[in-house]
């Protein structure tokens, strides 16, 4: 029988052209063993499955299995004759890009390469990215990769995990050279670089296409790694991605040429947007990769929390909800845990509190904030109108979106191909996640973009209303802002458009809400009025203009909203409205109509915050009715309730005073005084319940004439 080991140097079919040696080398580089070797060689000479099975005295599905694990190894995918095909073009092709035979590098790497670190930053802590790290050497060592991408948004990690990449593999080469793209050098700056540094000649052939193939020899004569960093910096802002500024776009021959031409080396990019190059050379079979990366997971951000935060607060179970509300984004991790350790001290359970408290579920990473301008902002600025107009709408919209619907509803495409380049250069940015939905592909936002979106668009919106509060939606250009102003008159978008206004409407009675929380009265106003242009029905905005108007002493348009607001069937925001109606019967004297609107409720309420406010404004009526007894009654059940209510102390110390009790009085003036937190968890200010300041007022006077 014939055994392979005979045949070195003789393989007829491929070795006239690769020595056996070579092919033996190449084999070891991806981790062949001697069985699979044995069939790969006999397969390489022409014999058939059947044919090797009958020489190694073994069955045919051993032999396929064997030489299916030189397929996977070698990466070849497909089925049929055509992967053997394929494995022998690659094979000529890595043996043309050596022009001497190579060691074992696998087994023997080399112990002392050159390394020019140039700008790249120095990265003492690293977490995480083992699946990341492992994949990009598999690529760069075992399978001669000759152009490696990695793109992501911005900050989540790309030259950290470049730097740590070339501390576990530079041995593997004899040079390895590092040079940021971030102030654009022109290209043949950076080659006469490259060159001069590789060859030791400084003299450049005429041309860009011969200093790029003078690159290339360069890259045959040694094994190199050239990592360039920053490369989004070479496209032009507010295009398309990958669209070179003006005298750059010989970068793309570059990296063109690099991925076709037989070569040993390696050139690693790092970018925000995936250059178009890139995107049509790159392929499972092709020697130009691309990697996408995201953030950490769940269990790679754990160590960077613990790192942060300690042990204690790593073991909270609400880290991992902290970890996928950052998205795993290393740098969002830090600045928010950075702000947990200023604020509560590091305490998770009560920062999640304070956000929940203030933002709710419709805005639920509202509380990130300018922390994602610090992410997002950059990358975001350099986006094409079409692309923001395309955010915008899946800001707008539920959780997916198909394309149909997006060519439905964004009318700024005038046909269907600029609407898919606009896709998938948002791709290329690692913008846009696509999903499969029943064999239709739909397109949605991660929920950091999502966030730091619907904030772009609300100050977008803002600035308009700020500045032209008297024009009208068209006028001012918001429907162009929403990509609504060619809106026909067909059914689905009319719903389109009605769904659009109600969260525009929404967005804007958050930012009415935060803007009476700081007591600017008059742009709580604007905002909340043009938060009912978009969403006439929107309850929470009638009773924050109804708020406002009252704080602003224009009772009867705050009694108006109040009124709305009681219509909707969300019975948190009805039971408000008809106490704060209440409140307003009280300070207008009708005590008894004030009482007819809370005791038919009272049975109803389940929210403490609710009903603590309840009590103390039939108290206050009761008081005012001379009734005592029940002022007294209800007032005590608002502090049994909420035994910080400021209100209930002050006006249970007028039930006494008006029932001659005035050691007692003097007792709840002092606790009124004492008292801190107004009902509804938020701190006194005076701009929000004036009255509360003409009875501490009283208070004072009695407590002095009690001394």
């Amino acid at each position: 029988m014939l055994r392979i080991n005979s045949c070195k140097g003789c393989i007829t079919r491929l070795t006239s052209l690769i020595p056996f040696d070579f092919l033996k080398a190449v084999a070891a580089e991806h981790g062949l063993s001697d069985a699979e070797f044995e069939a790969l060689s006999l397969a390489l000479e022409g014999y058939s499955t059947t044919d090797i099975a009958t020489q190694l005295d073994l069955s045919a599905i051993a032999i396929r299995k064997r030489l299916g694990e030189v397929y996977k190894k070698f990466q070849i995918s497909g089925s049929g004759p055509g992967k053997l095909a394929d494995l022998k073009h690659q094979l000529l092709l890595e043996f043309q890009s050596h022009p001497t035979t190579p060691t074992l590098e696998a087994k023997h790497p080399r112990q002392h390469s050159q390394i020019d670190w140039g700008e790249a930053p120095d990265v003492p802590v690293f977490f995480g990215r083992t699946e990341e790290l492992t994949q990009l050497q598999q690529w760069i060592t075992h399978n001669h990769t000759r152009v490696v991408t990695v793109v992501g948004m911005g900050k989540v990690g790309k030259t950290a995990l470049a730097v740590k990449l070339i501390e576990q593999i530079h041995s593997d080469f004899e040079r390895v050279i590092w040079r940021s793209l971030r102030y654009a050098p022109p290209l043949e700056e950076l080659l006469g670089e490259l060159i001069g540094s590789l060859s030791g000649s400084s003299k450049l052939p005429p041309g860009t296409g011969k200093q790029i193939f003078r690159l290339v020899e360069c890259f045959r004569g040694s094994r190199c790694l050239v990592v360039l960093d920053e490369l989004e910096s070479l496209f032009q802002p507010q295009e398309l991605a990958g669209t070179y500024r003006p005298g750059y776009e010989s970068y793309g021959e570059l990296l063109r040429q690099v991925g076709e031409l037989a070569h040993r080396s390696c050139l690693m990019v790092l970018s925000r947007e995936e250059p178009l190059e890139i995107a049509v050379q790159a392929g499972t079979t092709q020697p130009v990769k691309v990697w996408r990366l995201g953030g950490l997971s769940e269990a790679e951000g754990q160590p960077l929390l613990h790192s942060l935060l300690g042990k204690a607060s790593v073991e909270n179970e609400k880290v991992i909800e902290l970890i996928r509300d950052c998205g795993g984004n290393p740098l969002l991790l830090r600045l928010v845990t950075q702000k947990i350790q200023e604020l509560f001290n590091g305490n998770l359970d009560r920062f999640f509190e304070h956000h929940q408290l203030f933002y709710g579920n419709f805005q639920k990473l509202g509380w990130m904030g300018e922390l994602l301008n610090l992410v997002f902002r950059e990358q975001v600025e350099r986006l094409s109108a079409g692309e923001i107009q395309v955010l915008n709408r899946l800001v707008l919209s539920d959780e997916t979106v198909s394309l149909t619907q997006l060519q439905s509803h964004v009318q700024v495409f005038g046909d269907r191909t600029k609407l898919l380049n606009t896709l998938a250069s948002l791709h290329r940015r690692s913008l846009l996640q696509q999903i499969s939905e029943l064999e239709e592909v739909k397109f949605s936002l991660n929920p950091m973009i999502r966030q730091y979106m619907r904030q772009h668009l609300i100050e977008t919106i803002c600035t308009l209303i700020t500045h032209n509060p008297d024009q009208s939606l068209e006028e001012l250009g918001c429907l162009g802002v929403l990509g609504l102003e060619k809106i026909h008159t067909q059914e689905e978008e009319k719903d389109f458009k009605k769904n659009a206004y109600e969260r525009v409407g929404r967005f804007l009675n958050q930012i009415g809400y935060q803007q009476y929380m700081k007591g600017e009265l008059i742009s709580a106003k604007l905002y909340l009025s043009w938060a009912l242009q978009f969403h006439p029905n929107l309850a929470p905005a009638h009773f924050n203009l109804g708020s406002t108007y009252e704080k602003l002493q224009d009772l009867e348009s705050a009694q108006i909203h109040y009124e709305r607001a009681t219509e909707t069937e969300v019975k948190k925001a009805k039971y408000s409205a008809l106490n704060n109606l209440a409140r307003l019967q009280i300070l207008e004297g009708n005590y008894q109509a004030a009482i007819e609107l809370i005791e038919p409720i009272l049975p109803e309420v389940q929210d403490n915050g609710i009903l603590t406010s309840l009590y103390k404004n039939l108290g206050w009526a009761y008081f005012h009715k001379n009734l005592y007894t029940q002022a007294e009654k209800f007032l005590v059940e608002a502090l049994e309730l909420n035994e910080s209510c400021t209100a209930a102390y002050l006006l249970l110390a007028q039930v006494k005073v008006a029932q001659g009790k005035k050691r007692q009085a003097l007792v709840y003036w002092e606790e009124g005084l004492n008292s801190q937190v107004e009902e509804g968890g938020f701190s006194h200010e005076p701009w929000k319940w004036p009255e509360i300041e003409i009875w501490k007022g009283e208070a004072r006077r009695y407590l002095q004439m009690g001394k």
